[in-house]
Protein backbone atom coordinates (compact mmCIF):
# COMPACT_ATOMS: atom_id res chain seq x y z
CA UNK A 1 0.00 0.00 0.00
CA UNK A 2 0.75 3.47 -0.62
CA UNK A 3 1.84 6.12 2.74
CA UNK A 4 -0.70 8.97 2.56
CA UNK A 5 0.05 12.60 2.18
CA UNK A 6 -0.93 14.30 4.88
CA UNK A 7 -1.84 18.01 4.23
CA UNK A 8 -0.79 20.79 5.79
CA UNK A 9 -4.13 22.65 6.39
CA UNK A 10 -8.06 20.82 5.71
CA UNK A 11 -8.72 20.23 2.67
CA UNK A 12 -12.07 20.15 0.97
CA UNK A 13 -14.01 17.02 0.89
CA UNK A 14 -14.17 14.53 -2.53
CA UNK A 15 -17.58 12.62 -2.93
CA UNK A 16 -15.83 9.49 -4.01
CA UNK A 17 -14.59 6.01 -2.78
CA UNK A 18 -11.42 4.55 -3.16
CA UNK A 19 -11.51 1.61 -5.64
CA UNK A 20 -8.29 -1.02 -5.48
CA UNK A 21 -6.52 -2.04 -8.72
CA UNK A 22 -9.06 -4.63 -10.61
CA UNK A 23 -7.40 -7.45 -12.40
CA UNK A 24 -6.79 -7.03 -15.58
CA UNK A 25 -6.92 -3.69 -15.99
CA UNK A 26 -4.15 -0.83 -17.04
CA UNK A 27 -4.40 0.16 -13.25
CA UNK A 28 -2.92 -2.97 -11.93
CA UNK A 29 0.54 -2.01 -13.74
CA UNK A 30 1.35 1.20 -13.07
CA UNK A 31 3.55 2.40 -10.78
CA UNK A 32 2.92 6.27 -9.68
CA UNK A 33 5.50 5.89 -6.44
CA UNK A 34 8.04 8.29 -8.24
CA UNK A 35 5.54 10.57 -9.11
CA UNK A 36 6.07 13.85 -7.72
CA UNK A 37 3.09 16.43 -6.95
CA UNK A 38 2.59 19.97 -6.69
CA UNK A 39 1.72 19.98 -3.28
CA UNK A 40 1.73 23.41 -2.69
CA UNK A 41 -0.54 23.72 -5.45
CA UNK A 42 -3.00 21.14 -4.30
CA UNK A 43 -2.96 22.87 -0.93
CA UNK A 44 -3.63 26.10 -2.02
CA UNK A 45 -6.30 25.24 -5.10
CA UNK A 46 -8.34 22.46 -2.94
CA UNK A 47 -8.15 24.02 0.67
CA UNK A 48 -10.75 24.74 2.79
CA UNK A 49 -11.17 28.54 2.90
CA UNK A 50 -12.11 30.28 5.59
CA UNK A 51 -15.01 32.55 5.64
CA UNK A 52 -13.85 35.66 5.76
CA UNK A 53 -16.97 37.27 6.65
CA UNK A 54 -17.74 34.85 9.40
CA UNK A 55 -14.47 35.24 10.73
CA UNK A 56 -14.38 39.09 11.19
CA UNK A 57 -18.43 38.85 12.92
CA UNK A 58 -16.68 36.29 15.42
CA UNK A 59 -14.31 38.32 16.52
CA UNK A 60 -16.58 41.59 16.72
CA UNK A 61 -19.28 39.28 18.42
CA UNK A 62 -16.05 38.54 21.00
CA UNK A 63 -15.34 42.22 21.15
CA UNK A 64 -18.52 44.01 21.86
CA UNK A 65 -20.67 42.88 24.57
CA UNK A 66 -24.50 43.66 24.51
CA UNK A 67 -25.55 46.09 27.41
CA UNK A 68 -27.49 44.16 29.81
CA UNK A 69 -30.97 44.66 29.76
CA UNK A 70 -32.85 45.79 32.69
CA UNK A 71 -36.03 46.20 33.57
CA UNK A 72 -37.49 47.89 36.42
CA UNK A 73 -41.19 46.06 36.45
CA UNK A 74 -41.51 42.65 36.69
CA UNK A 75 -43.03 41.11 33.51
CA UNK A 76 -46.88 40.79 33.64
CA UNK A 77 -46.86 44.67 34.67
CA UNK A 78 -44.56 45.56 31.96
CA UNK A 79 -46.84 43.80 29.71
CA UNK A 80 -50.10 45.98 30.97
CA UNK A 81 -48.02 49.10 30.21
CA UNK A 82 -47.44 48.28 26.93
CA UNK A 83 -51.35 47.23 26.75
CA UNK A 84 -52.56 50.28 28.04
CA UNK A 85 -50.11 52.17 25.89
CA UNK A 86 -51.17 50.74 22.41
CA UNK A 87 -54.69 51.49 23.79
CA UNK A 88 -54.09 55.07 24.08
CA UNK A 89 -52.90 55.73 20.73
CA UNK A 90 -50.58 58.43 21.29
CA UNK A 91 -46.96 58.17 20.57
CA UNK A 92 -44.67 57.03 23.83
CA UNK A 93 -42.61 60.56 23.40
CA UNK A 94 -45.81 62.36 23.40
CA UNK A 95 -46.92 60.57 26.45
CA UNK A 96 -43.50 60.75 28.16
CA UNK A 97 -43.47 64.51 27.44
CA UNK A 98 -46.84 65.22 28.82
CA UNK A 99 -45.85 62.92 32.21
CA UNK A 100 -42.69 65.42 32.67
CA UNK A 101 -44.73 68.56 32.30
CA UNK A 102 -48.29 67.53 33.52
CA UNK A 103 -49.85 68.54 30.66
CA UNK A 104 -53.42 67.48 31.32
CA UNK A 105 -54.89 68.26 27.58
CA UNK A 106 -52.17 65.80 26.16
CA UNK A 107 -53.18 62.85 29.79
CA UNK A 108 -56.98 63.29 30.46
CA UNK A 109 -58.65 61.94 33.55
CA UNK A 110 -59.48 59.04 31.89
CA UNK A 111 -56.43 58.40 29.76
CA UNK A 112 -54.90 57.90 32.80
CA UNK A 113 -56.77 55.37 34.55
CA UNK A 114 -55.91 52.28 33.16
CA UNK A 115 -58.91 50.47 30.84
CA UNK A 116 -59.65 47.52 33.05
CA UNK A 117 -60.17 50.04 35.90
CA UNK A 118 -62.10 52.39 33.40
CA UNK A 119 -64.45 49.78 33.07
CA UNK A 120 -64.90 49.19 36.74
CA UNK A 121 -65.70 52.79 37.60
CA UNK A 122 -68.15 53.18 34.68
CA UNK A 123 -70.11 50.35 36.02
CA UNK A 124 -70.31 52.30 39.98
Amino acid sequence: KKAKIKPNCPMKSLNWTVVEAVKGTIWESIDDTGLKLDLEFLEKEFSMKKDVKAQAATTTQVKEEKPQKISLLDANRSKNVELVLGKLKTPAEEIAKALLNFNEKILTKQMTISPSRAAFLRTR
